[in-house]
């Protein structure tokens, strides 16, 4: 095939520094972005939980502010503080408490198993031997002693656990706490940035910082709070009917009672159980009662109110994405699974609204 001098001249000027240059442009800042993104990738969780942080006390920044005269310094470390004081110490506090409880529950109850394994067996070995299941002595206290040993490890283990992770977990608090400083005092140029370097007309990328704060506020104020409200309420009730670790199954209520179509039952069935085969039949069905009363008022009044219509998803995407979210991130997950359900959310709406059309003008076929 023979070159005429148009094409020589147009596979020439393909390499000229004009034309590479958007190319090259494009893959320098994708190679920079993903490696921006992996070096920060252990404080994404951070960053959330810190924006998460501002977009509720946002109010309270802009309020005091106003009556320092335009101190923004002064007014963000005030609120820093309030964060600290009011939010994070007291969720630090009780998940250490929590920690060290179910430590010394896991010893209390090998502690037990070793004391009392000789009644226990007897006890389980007669009970079988009624259902007509021949069971050794020799062997129950064999399995007893093997289950008494793993407790005793898991408290061990548990409580290791604790101390090893609490100058991480520290850190981690520390750097939320800087993050929330700092995006209050520059948070407007933070937004402005994104919305110069996002492709989409501002009203969209408004849209999606406002389903972001939406979300934020219904699952740490009205979710998390409601939550927090039954598990104190469940603990209480634990207390008083004297069931051990109330203190712990309070927080495994609190964990449960974020989930909108199980909740508190996931204890309050088993323990209300456990009351009654334990010979009180009357505390455990005044116990029930007052914890599925209080659960319904919650969820149905309470976090309604809380919520208003921050979070409009059906209770089964609720479920499931707060339940995804914490198989694939953690205990984080319970803000990321429902952020991104109501992203989709978000941006399925545009696509029906503005986007299909102009889709489908663009990639469809073209006439000659």
């Amino acid at each position: 095939m023979r070159m005429t001098p148009e094409s020589t001249r147009l596979s020439v000027s393909m390499f000229e520094p004009d034309a590479l240059a958007p190319l090259f442009f494009a893959v320098l800042f994708a190679c920079v972005t993903f490696g921006t993104i992996y070096v920060l990738l252990d404080f994404v969780a951070d960053a959330v939980l810190a924006f998460v942080l501002v977009g509720l006390s946002h109010r309270l920044y802009e309020t005091l502010r106003r009556r320092l005269n335009n101190r923004a310094i002064l007014a963000a470390m005030l609120v820093t503080l309030f964060v600290a004081i009011v939010i994070i110490g007291p969720i630090s506090m009780l998940a250490y408490t929590i920690g060290i409880e179910a430590s010394s529950a896991f010893g209390s109850l090998a502690a037990t198993l070793t004391r009392s394994s000789s009644e226990l067996v007897d006890k389980l070995v007669a009970g079988l031997a009624e259902f007509h299941v021949p069971v050794s002595r020799q062997l129950v206290l064999e399995v007893m002693n093997d289950l008494s040993s793993a407790l005793q490890r898991a408290a061990v283990e548990w409580g290791g656990a604790i101390l090893e992770n609490a100058l991480r977990i520290t850190v981690h608090l520390i750097i939320v706490l800087i993050l929330v400083f700092y995006t209050l005092i520059d948070g407007h140029r933070l937004k402005t940035f994104l919305f110069d370097l996002s492709p989409l007309p501002d009203d969209e990328d408004e849209l999606l910082i406002q389903t972001f704060q939406k979300v934020s506020r219904g699952v740490v104020v009205g979710n998390g709070l409601g939550s927090v409200i039954q598990g104190v309420l469940g603990g209480i009730a634990m207390a008083i009917a004297g069931l051990p670790s109330p203190v712990l199954w309070g927080g495994v209520m609190s964990f449960f009672a974020f989930l909108p179509l199980v909740g508190i039952s996931m204890v309050v069935i088993p323990a209300s159980v456990f009351l009654f085969f334990d010979g009180r039949p009357g505390t455990a069905l005044a116990f029930f009662l007052f914890c599925s009363i209080q659960g319904i008022v919650v969820e149905n009044v309470v976090k309604t109110r809380l919520m208003g219509s921050a979070m409009r998803m059906h209770d089964v995407l609720v479920f499931l994405s707060i339940l995804g979210g914490i198989t694939s991130f953690g205990v984080i997950g319970l803000v990321y699974g429902p952020l991104i359900a109501m992203l989709f959310s978000a941006l399925a709406e545009l696509y029906h609204k503005r986007y299909r059309r102009k889709l489908a003008l663009q990639l469809g076929p073209r006439k000659p």
